[in-house]
Parts: C-alpha cells; structure tokens; sequence
C-alpha cells in the first residue's frame, strides 16, 4: 500500500513540475528574450518529465 502511495506522489510532483514547465515555456514564448537553445531545452525536459508520467501511471496502474 505504501508503494502505490509513494507512486501516487511522485507522479503528483511529476504532473506539478510538466505543469511548471509548460508555464515557464509559454512565458518565455512570449517575452522573446530569449534564446531559442534555452527553450528547447525546456522542452526536452518537459518531454522528459512526461515520458515519466506516463511511466509512473502503468505502474500504479499494475498495482491495482
């Protein structure tokens, strides 16, 4: 029971931190201050972080 509480919260910080990013991203679309390398690496990370989500949601969702 505790994994799946575990996996429960690390998926919520996960979907927290995608959230973040796309926020940040779409921020930084907007000021163009910025260089287009740094947004892209934003974006890998976003990719990143979603590859875990979907990841950490077949876990929990074997263990049901």
């Amino acid at each position: 029971m505790s994994t799946k509480i575990s996996l429960k919260n690390h998926l919520d910080a996960l979907v927290c931190k995608h959230r973040l990013l796309d926020e940040q991203i779409a921020s930084l679309h907007k000021t163009n201050a910025v260089d287009d390398l740094d947004i892209v690496s934003l974006k890998r990370e976003k990719l990143q972080l979603k590859e875990d989500i979907v990841k950490t949601e077949k876990e929990l969702n074997e263990q049901k």
